[in-house]
């Protein structure tokens, strides 16, 4: 929530949805799990699941509901504007024209990086 950089994986290409990913990580059920709209069904099997809901087909979203996806897209701003900081070290919106198996440690060193002009002591790699 604070902007700190947790945890990194850069083991798949670009082409791989993120919610194949997902699918394929063994995490625990009871993690709390914040994703956009393209994460639609993960609700049934995580128990502290955040998506924001989609507007019905010829309808509309009743207030609360719009209400909670505000509130969602708050917190998912922020994570986009760390991920633009990221970017701006180049890493990710150049192309990477390293050996493609130092992707990993390249990305992982901009976001040790990141955390470390931030105030933040640990990443997770």
């Amino acid at each position: 929530m604070d902007g700190e950089i947790l945890m990194v994986d850069t083991n798949h290409p670009g082409s791989v949805h993120d919610k194949t990913i997902f699918d394929q990580k063994e995490l625990d059920k009871n993690l709390p799990v914040w994703g956009d709209s393209g994460y639609q069904g993960i609700q049934t099997e995580y128990k502290h699941c955040e998506i924001p809901y989609k507007k019905p087909k010829n309808g509309e979203l009743q207030t609360d509901e719009k209400e909670y996806n505000r509130r969602l897209s708050s917190i998912r701003v922020r994570v986009e504007h760390v991920i633009g900081a990221i970017k701006r070290m180049h890493i990710l919106k150049n192309k990477f024209r390293g050996p493609r198996e130092k992707y990993g440690s390249y990305f992982k060193i901009s976001c040790g990086l990141y955390n470390y002009t931030n105030g933040f002591t640990k990443l997770q790699v």
